[in-house]
């Protein structure tokens, strides 16, 4: 579960699949969205209160659409996959995401909720199994269960 976890929340940096209901909400979502279009680059993952080694770290990207899809890539390979849908007006700005089940099976990929910000060409998100608690601040503790992930971007599409 720990390597879908990784692989889902890596994705989900801000590449989203928007089910919004007021104005304001589908403009702010889909600012987002095109604001996150591009790959980007994988500079921190802490996890249980730890950071990931840098060298691991290093060779992760994700590739966000433009359509809401996602892909984590480990060096040139894809890893995980899916879509998520966010909530921008929510303080911090929340997130759902869910990876691709196996074909066969599309609605059994794994859920998580989350929060997110973006500063420019960075932007950090921290999440957790769906069913628990959504982060309130961006941290992990060795109990919390949580991810955080520092992202900075590399190309706009």
């Amino acid at each position: 579960m720990r390597s879908h976890f990784l692989g889902c929340l890596l994705a989900t940096g801000c590449m989203f699949a928007v089910a919004a209901t007021g104005p304001t909400r589908v403009s702010a979502a889909e600012d987002d969205r095109a604001i996150s279009a591009g790959r980007w680059r994988v500079v921190a993952v802490e996890m249980g209160g730890k950071t990931l080694e840098p060298e691991f770290v290093s060779m992760l990207s994700v590739l966000y659409g433009a359509d809401g899809a996602w892909a984590v890539l480990f060096k040139s390979i894809v890893v995980a996959e899916g879509s998520s849908t966010i909530d921008p007006s929510a303080d911090p700005k929340a997130l759902e995401m869910k990876t691709l089940g196996p074909a066969r099976a599309p609605d059994s990929g794994w859920r998580y909720s989350g929060i997110y910000e973006m500063h420019g060409n960075s932007r950090r998100l921290c999440a957790g199994p769906a069913g628990k608690p959504r982060p309130a601040t961006f941290s992990t503790t060795r109990r919390n269960g949580q991810i955080l992930v520092t992202l900075e971007r590399i190309t706009t599409p």
